[in-house]
């Protein structure tokens, strides 16, 4: 089972590296929502955020996310990373 965890987290690194970084890979510039301390809600609650994201904070909608595929989830949250960055690019 562990064989298979690391195998599959390994796969889904390489489909999605926009999302699946080393926590110390600062490509995006910081998430905004960084408490004073610079700790993430990402970082604090990892998967939890997640769901939280994708479900506009409904708990009603926990179990429709949590019954999809994780690659399902990762190409969605890939599209929309990607999405915004095109709509709200950084400008310097």
């Amino acid at each position: 089972m562990v064989l298979w965890f690391l195998s599959a987290q390994g796969r889904f690194a390489e489909q999605f590296p926009q999302i699946i970084r080393p926590a110390d890979a600062d490509t995006d510039g910081g998430e905004p929502d960084a408490d004073r301390g610079g700790a993430t809600l990402s970082s604090q609650y990892g998967w939890w955020h997640i769901i939280e994201e994708l479900t506009d904070r409904d708990i009603t909608k926990f179990n429709m996310i949590t019954d999809l595929p994780a690659a399902q989830i990762f190409a969605h949250i890939s599209y929309m990373k990607s999405y915004n960055n095109v709509k709200y690019p950084l400008s310097l």
